[in-house]
This record gives C-alpha cells, sequence and structure tokens, in this order.
C-alpha cells in the first residue's frame, strides 16, 4: 500500500526545488558550452599569430639568403608583401594593448567581465582577419 503524500511533497515547493536543480544543470551545461566556445576561439586567434611569426620569420630567412639577391644581399621584396608585413606589426602592436589592457577580475565571476573577454576576443579576430588563412587540426 502506498503512503498517502505528505503536505510538502503534495505542493508545489518540490515540484518547484526539482525544477531548481534541472535548471541548475542546463545552467552547467550551458557554462562548459560557453567556455569552450571562447577557448576555441582564444586558440583560433593564438594559431592565427603563430603561423603569421613563423611564415614572416621563413620570409626573412629566404630574404637573407644569397639566391636571387640584389647588390644589398637581399632579394627584392614585393610593395604587397611588404605592406603586409607593416599592417601585421601595426596589427599586433594594437593586440599587445587590447591584452595588456584589459581590466578584468574574474576572481568576481561577473558577467561584464565575460563581456569583455568576449569583445575583446572579436576585436583580435577583426585585426587578424585580413592575414592569411591557417587551417586548424581541431
Amino acid at each position: 500500500m502506498k503512503k498517502a503524500p505528505t503536505l510538502a511533497e503534495a505542493s508545489p515547493y518540490k515540484s518547484v526545488a526539482q525544477e531548481l536543480e534541472t535548471l541548475r544543470g542546463m545552467f552547467r551545461l550551458a557554462c562548459r558550452q560557453y567556455s569552450e566556445r571562447v577557448e576555441t576561439e582564444i586558440i583560433r586567434v593564438r594559431e592565427q599569430v603563430v603561423a603569421a611569426g613563423a611564415l614572416a620569420a621563413e620570409r626573412e630567412k629566404g630574404l637573407s639568403g644569397k639566391a636571387g639577391a640584389g647588390p644589398s644581399g637581399r632579394r627584392p621584396s614585393s610593395k604587397n608583401g611588404k605592406a603586409a608585413t607593416l599592417s601585421q606589426v601595426h596589427d599586433l602592436r594594437d593586440m599587445l594593448t587590447l591584452l595588456r589592457t584589459m581590466q578584468i577580475r574574474p576572481q568576481e565571476g561577473r558577467r561584464k567581465d565575460l563581456k569583455k573577454i568576449e569583445s575583446i576576443i572579436s576585436d583580435l579576430e577583426l585585426l587578424t582577419a585580413g592575414w592569411s588563412p591557417v587551417t586548424s587540426a581541431s
């Protein structure tokens, strides 16, 4: 024989408590998904910067080689290659400024800090948008 539910079990209190537990689980899942998405965006920007740095180092190495070099010991460079490099240097300076001047207090767990981080990532993505694309293995 089933026992008759008590007043607390039959009332909406238990239902609300169960719904709150469901909400808590949904919140945790949303936080995990959000965190993964933001981290992926940060990784993508970092990979773009690292790949551009490696390409610039290769270009510099190639320019200092002897084959095809002019009287100065350097190969003639195209205007576009030079402009892209200067543009990237300016972008990198802007990126450093953004990253070094951010005022975020993660220990407080504020939503506005998350919004600032998203805004910074968005700005960084805009700065690297014109750079050559990097394919990711992720």
